[in-house]
């Protein structure tokens, strides 16, 4: 149950980030970069991967 709470709150912080500027360019990165079909929820992992690497350079 843990588990699937955790995973749920990493997607409602990714669904939030996405209408975010900086989430949005972002978003458009994953879309450039990516170009088979997505597993579920794979988007929404990519996203919040992203964001980290980008607070992690600045």
């Amino acid at each position: 149950m843990e588990a699937k709470s955790e995973v749920k709150r990493f997607i409602d912080e990714a669904i939030v980030w996405k209408s975010h500027e900086l989430g949005l360019s972002l978003c458009a990165q994953i879309l450039a970069e990516t170009q088979e079909p997505m597993y579920p929820y794979e988007f929404e992992v990519l996203l919040l991967i992203k964001y980290e690497q980008h607070i992690m350079s600045n």
